[in-house]
């Protein structure tokens, strides 16, 4: 429930959830608590958290000029995590090495991200299907894209965009009895 909340940018409802769940997942406490300082513009520690805030900490040593650290980062992640998307893609742009780009585009056709990728390594015939997957999209398309490379690129993270939602519903539902016996 913490990460569906967050999803919905309800901090107060995942804080509650993290009171009652922090003893018993205390990494995944620490990552949800970094996602939501990162997002708030406010100081993020992903030290102590699980293997996904690797993507994290290599954000923020790219940030610092530290390329050899990023990537050696984002290695160890797509390691244990070889399906994981942004962080192949941010590996293929910036070691630049177009495999893991291939194999996100060959995975999903439809990834903006991954031509997009695939084109700035220039690869043959990868910017006409980039145009071609944004041609017709409304103006968010561009606007993940443009957030995409300021990762890669900067190490400026923000959250993808998100649906308005009834703030309201989260904000007054209540949290379940967390029974200590049970196993997470």
């Amino acid at each position: 429930m913490a990460n569906s909340a967050y999803r919905v940018v309800s901090f107060s409802t995942v804080d509650k959830y993290l009171a009652a769940i922090g003893p018993r997942r205390p990494e995944a406490t620490k990552y949800l608590t970094a996602l939501m300082n990162l997002e708030k513009g406010l100081s993020s520690d992903f030290t102590g958290t699980p293997i996904e805030g690797n993507y994290f900490r290599a954000l923020q040593r790219l940030r610092t000029g530290d390329r050899t650290g990023t990537i050696a980062l984002l290695r160890e992640l797509v390691n244990v995590r070889p399906k994981a998307v942004r962080p192949r893609l941010a590996l293929a742009f910036l070691a630049p090495d177009s495999h893991h780009a291939s194999q996100v585009a060959a995975e999903n056709p439809g990834s903006v991200e991954a031509w997009a990728v695939l084109a700035e390594l220039g690869i043959e015939g990868a910017a006409a299907k980039r145009d071609a997957l944004l041609s017709g999209q409304n103006d968010i398309a561009e606007i993940r894209l443009s957030d995409f490379f300021a990762e890669v690129k900067n190490g400026v993270w923000r959250h993808n965009r998100r649906f308005e939602y009834d703030a309201a519903w989260f904000e007054n539902a209540s949290i379940p009895h967390f029974p200590s016996l049970l196993k997470y």
